[in-house]
């Protein structure tokens, strides 16, 4: 995954280097996500599917490709879940992956599904905070809140500022926690 600032810029850097050489997966892969953060998603789609045909064996274009399609309303669920797990069966410890297809799964209520998912996310990068908030999340959903607490401060031991960088991190359940035992100081 490429980390930038100027989604435009990579974009155009990425298309640069397609220009050279047309065959370099990366480069589609790469420009496919600036696309998706631009919320270009025919463009992004098209970009996955032409790195899939330049290298069908590449994980991180499945992974893509799977992320994209989790953008476009109405979410096609079982496509996506096929992308995530053929990006999944080519690199088994892509950990982005399995925390992925775990958020598809807990938009389908598949909590057991989205568990899995985050608990192999984890063991396989223990250090990202986001896949212990998610995993909170998904405790919170199943009524399993003391257990969602432990994952929701695993993450904030790991990034204290997390809650102010992820969107969908809800206040209300950092109150829950703090009401239930021992306190997440906000940032």
């Amino acid at each position: 995954m490429i980390q930038v600032s100027d989604w435009q810029g990579a974009v155009e850097a990425c298309s640069q280097a397609i220009e050279r050489n047309p065959k370099l997966a990366t480069a589609w892969i790469d420009r496919c996500q600036a696309q998706l953060e631009l919320t270009r998603l025919s463009g992004a789609l098209a970009d996955c599917k032409q790195a899939i045909r330049l290298e069908p064996d590449n994980s991180e274009a499945y992974l893509r490709l799977a992320d994209v399609k989790a953008a476009v309303t109405p979410v096609n669920y079982p496509s996506v879940l096929e992308d995530y797990g053929k990006a999944i069966a080519l690199d088994p410890k892509n950990a982005t992956a399995y925390n992925n297809r775990g958020v598809t799964r807990n938009s389908l209520k598949d909590y057991k599904g989205a568990l899995a998912d985050y608990d192999k996310a984890i063991e396989l990068n223990p250090d990202d905070a986001l896949y212990y908030f998610n995993r909170g999340e998904t405790l919170f959903l199943k009524g399993q809140r003391e257990l969602g607490c432990t994952s929701f401060r695993q993450g904030h031991e790991l990034n204290p500022d997390f809650s102010l960088t992820a969107p969908d991190f809800d206040t209300a359940y950092l109150q829950s926690c703090n009401k239930i035992k021992g306190t997440i100081q906000a940032p």
